[in-house]
């Protein structure tokens, strides 16, 4: 008897457990995050409004430093032609374009403190022409150099085969001396205005060579030529001298002593009325034949 109590009574309490958390089910849960997890949540969430308003803040920053507008950014505009700017424009790094063109009435200005250096490529990608505007040189390397003026008429040209100079007058100016190591082919030289023109060989010796004659003027000035050893002036047909008066400075005067047996032929120098120039017989009183003045 005294099991079968505790027995029933065991059963019992199950039973009122059972109930109760039957009742506890029943009851409404709570919907959510809750501790730590709730916590976590606001504070990312409040991070990221934080980064967003910063974020919004550098970009009105920017829009105002760029000034940026429906055409472009401040001074540069986009048109369908390409890109336009209005005032100074800086690179910080190489530039790629098919076309640099300034505004109309001003001037296309190009400053760098190292340097400009301008290249040129074939369609292998190899450097065909170099242009470089250095600190204190300026170089160019390519096959044809040219400068051509506003009629396209080539007026330098610089190649492997030599320079040229196109139709024109070239003009030395300033204080310095030009030189020249080989020979000059041109069809006149002349001097400055109010100054002489002089033309030395120092160690060497001068050739003028003329295929069809050589002038050498002084319309308003002298001409001077000299010579350290021998002056030689030749001719094969005619030799022409014109002038007002004729001197012969400080020519070899022969004194010989009395007794001084005769060494050599000696002729008068004689001149014809057309101005021509020969030689007589001693002691014959310059006597022309009827063709040496002819």
């Amino acid at each position: 008897m005294g099991k079968g109590r505790s027995r029933t009574s065991n059963d019992n309490s199950n039973y009122h457990a059972d109930r109760d958390t039957e009742l506890l089910d029943d009851r409404p849960q709570p919907v959510g995050i809750y501790g730590w997890r709730k916590r976590c949540l606001y504070g990312f969430i409040l991070l990221l409004v934080i980064l967003t308003v910063l974020n919004l803040a550098l970009l009105v920053w920017m829009l105002r430093v760029l000034n940026f507008n429906w055409d472009g950014i401040k001074n540069v505009k986009f048109t369908e032609d390409g890109m336009r700017t209005e005032g100074q424009v800086e690179f910080l790094d190489s530039l790629y374009t098919e076309n640099i063109q300034s505004l109309q009435s001003t001037a296309l200005k190009i400053d760098s403190s190292r340097g400009v250096y301008i290249r040129a490529r074939n369609e292998d990608n190899n450097i065909t022409n170099h242009f470089v505007i250095a600190n204190k040189t300026v170089s160019s390397r390519c096959e044809l150099f040219e400068i051509k003026n506003s009629k396209g008429q080539t007026k330098l040209s610089v190649s492997n085969n030599g320079v040229k100079f196109g139709n024109m007058d070239v003009t030395f100016t300033g204080s310095s001396k030009v030189n020249f190591t080989g020979s000059i082919a041109t069809p006149n030289v002349r001097g400055p205005v109010s100054e002489p023109l002089r033309v030395e060989a120092i160690s060497t010796q001068l050739r003028v060579v003329g295929d069809e004659g050589v002038y050498v003027t002084a319309p308003a000035g002298k001409i001077l030529i000299k010579s350290a050893n021998q002056l030689s002036l030749i001719a094969n047909k005619n030799m022409y001298l014109q002038a007002k008066d004729y001197y012969i400075k400080k020519p070899r005067v022969s004194s010989p002593q009395s007794g001084t047996p005769y060494t050599g032929t000696v002729y008068e120098l004689c001149i014809c009325e057309s101005g021509r120039l020969f030689l007589s017989q001693p002691n014959s009183d310059c006597k022309a034949t009827d063709t040496i003045c002819q």
